[in-house]
């Protein structure tokens, strides 16, 4: 783990010497802005009337909605894109 920390430390290093040495004044500010911007999480979501502020409360609430509107697969779509890809390609052989 060390070793990936380290070379990410480099790469970031590297990076920021190429953005110094290119003299771009509008991508050294993009790059400022990007990695001093402050990122907020997910906001207050109103599920059933009640309003969840807790991370794990909207994580539930997220979970529950996307698994009542998915389907489960089959495994038969892609066997058909698949069997559509094989005729395609014979037919660019004849």
């Amino acid at each position: 783990m060390y070793r990936h920390r380290r070379a990410l430390s480099h790469y970031h290093a590297s990076v920021e010497e190429r953005l110094i040495s290119n003299n771009n004044l509008g991508a050294f500010y993009r790059y400022v802005n990007r990695r001093i911007s402050g990122r907020t999480g997910v906001g207050v979501i109103v599920n059933n009337g009640f309003a969840l502020t807790d991370d794990v409360q909207k994580a539930d609430a997220f979970n529950h909605y996307f698994a009542s509107v998915g389907i489960v697969d089959d495994g038969l779509h892609i066997l058909t894109v698949l069997m559509y890809l094989c005729v395609v390609y014979l037919i660019m052989l004849l």
